[in-house]
């Protein structure tokens, strides 16, 4: 059955805490539960090596977290994957990370946070015209603009103009 997703669908650390995080921490530490989870996982991170398709052609990325991205934000308004990831730009972009350790993360965060977007072989984007295709490794999580959508294999498809937002006239 195929959904719609209007920020992000991704594999690794991230799925991992939206597939993890209880209702129960969800209450009692509200958005931040997913921070707590990821806390909980500081020292479990490890790279994986995923076989992706981007509009057909197949390459290889070895990542902690592999993100198909309509939308820089990530969750807070502060945290952005990179400025040139746009909702309105016709492309999807394949996000990826290869972070070793949880220090690894706080680094990206920390630089995010302060807009320091560097590029290196270990943390980029590159883009995709329709589709994204994470083929392997097989039954990882996968998560769907916040929530647990499933296991890999998963393919995302960019649907433009699909969504209609009306605003109101400004008097």
């Amino acid at each position: 059955a195929e959904r719609a997703y209007l920020i992000s669908v991704s594999v690794g650390l991230s799925a991992r805490a939206m597939k993890e995080t209880t209702p129960d921490r969800k209450k009692l530490f509200g958005k931040s539960s997913y921070l707590v989870t990821l806390f909980l996982n500081f020292f479990a991170m490890h790279p994986i090596d995923f076989q992706v398709e981007l509009d057909g052609e197949r390459m290889e990325f070895r990542a902690s977290d592999l993100m198909a991205a309509n939308c820089g934000s990530l969750g807070y308004k502060a945290l952005r994957w990179w400025p040139e990831v746009q909702p309105d730009d016709g492309h999807l972009n394949l996000c990826y990370l290869e972070a070793t350790t949880g220090f690894d993360y706080l680094w990206v965060v920390f630089n995010f946070l302060l807009q320091r977007h560097i590029r290196t072989k270990r943390l980029d984007h590159v883009p995709a015209q329709r589709t994204v295709t994470i083929r392997e490794p097989q039954n990882l999580p996968v998560q769907g603009d916040g929530d647990w959508i499933g296991n890999t294999p998963i393919q995302v498809h960019l649907e433009p103009a699909a969504l209609k937002i009306a605003v109101p006239v400004k008097s």
